[in-house]
């Protein structure tokens, strides 16, 4: 996935901080707007978007940056994933509530039923609601859930 144009250019590989014994996942995410774009995602045939993700700590030691920092409203107590058609600047395809945590193994799940009639390419904007601190959600893994 390709950072959102609006992100800005601090890209970062970010370790996950668990578990202590074996392989960790590597997100890459840029910490003053986080978002992702799929450009050109064939939508055909798709009934639902599919995404992993994990939730890393915010401690950043950016202050002098910090204003530069973005995040969108959340619209529920705990934020959304939201997905776009079109780009960052596009329509809203699919917005979920986020849980309060993410599960026992540290990453959560997501089913993002798309509205019918939904198809053809498309670039995607996946993005998560809310302020990124004290933790920041972050994409893992995006799949296309055919009808």
């Amino acid at each position: 996935m390709a950072v959102c144009p609006d992100a800005g250019r601090l890209l970062l590989r970010l370790e996950d901080d668990g578990p202590a014994e074996s392989e960790r996942a590597i997100f890459n995410a840029t910490i003053f707007y986080p978002c992702w774009q799929w450009n050109q995602a064939d939508l055909d045939g798709i009934a639902s978007i599919k995404v992993r993700a994990g939730r890393i700590p915010y401690y950043f030691q950016l202050a002098h940056d910090e204003p530069h920092r973005t995040f969108e409203p959340a619209k529920s107590p705990l934020g959304e994933l939201e997905i776009l058609g079109g780009g960052c600047k596009g329509h809203t395809l699919a917005s979920v509530p986020l849980p309060a945590a993410p599960g026992a193994d540290g990453f959560l799940d997501l089913d993002a039923p798309l509205p019918a009639g939904t198809a053809g390419r498309q670039d995607l904007c996946v993005r998560f609601t809310g302020d990124t601190r004290p933790q920041m959600w972050v994409l893992d893994r995006i799949t296309l859930q055919p009808r």
